[in-house]
């Protein structure tokens, strides 16, 4: 694949997993009115992990890759793991616009660590527009907080240092998944990744919630855990 091609594709990737995630938000802040994060984040990931269970079966019987995927993909899935309840209990305390807006914090994260790792990455140095870019993103997530309404609440401070949080961990989650998975489908590493993540999620979920709750719920509630889990996850992990 050329460059060219290589970009197109990249680009295409990129839009598709923005739109899927954009409806992510929503259906978080909806669920929050039923059942607490780590119910929520327990069952929305079970959802992604059937959704591509059969195809890592079909893959596993097929190509027979051994242990290195399920070593390759425990650590980028620890993260993964803080990453999710981060971010959804952000949605907790503050509202969606805001959290999503001030999660594009972790750009700078990944800026950071790409030039960092990956040397050919550091010809942005050069790149004004680059820095133009870098000093633009910094003033904007600044701005985002300090003109936020409310701001100085407890409630407000408590959703912004849970999503800054974040911002940093979705950081090293993204340059994990790009070192580990170089040269291993990204179907079957998500795959292998959403069986770890929902152990991690379901073992928070016992301690910490209260799964008998989504039991409970009515036909709504679960259309969006289902919905947000394939769509929200399953497909926009993958795509990005």
């Amino acid at each position: 694949m050329n460059i060219k091609t290589s970009f197109g594709v990249g680009s295409v990737a990129c839009f598709g997993a923005v739109c899927c995630w954009s409806s992510g938000p929503v259906f978080i802040r909806l669920l929050s009115e039923h059942v607490d994060v780590y119910t929520q984040n327990f069952f929305r990931y079970v959802m992604a992990c059937a959704f591509w269970l059969p195809f890592l079966v079909f893959y596993c019987r097929k190509h027979k890759p051994g242990k290195v995927i399920w070593v390759k993909s425990f650590w980028p899935a620890v993260i993964n793991v803080f990453s999710q309840f981060l971010w959804a209990s952000a949605f907790y305390y503050i509202d969606p616009g805001f959290t999503v807006l001030l999660s594009k914090s972790s750009t700078i994260w990944v800026i950071g660590f790409s030039l960092i790792l990956f040397a050919d990455e550091r010809m942005l140095f050069r790149s004004k527009r680059f820095w133009a870019g870098l000093v633009l993103s910094v003033v904007g997530v600044i701005g985002v907080m300090m003109f936020k309404e409310g701001f100085g609440s407890e409630k407000t401070l408590t959703g912004v240092m849970l999503i800054l949080a974040f911002s940093l961990v979705w950081a090293v989650y993204t340059i994990s998944i790009k070192v580990c998975f170089k040269d291993i489908d990204v179907r079957v590493g998500f795959s292998v990744i959403s069986i770890y993540t929902v152990i991690g999620l379901g073992g928070f979920a016992l301690l910490f919630g209260k799964p008998a709750q989504a039991f409970s719920m009515g036909l709504r509630p679960w259309i969006y855990i289902v919905v947000s889990g394939v769509l929200s996850i399953a497909f926009a992990h993958t795509l990005f």
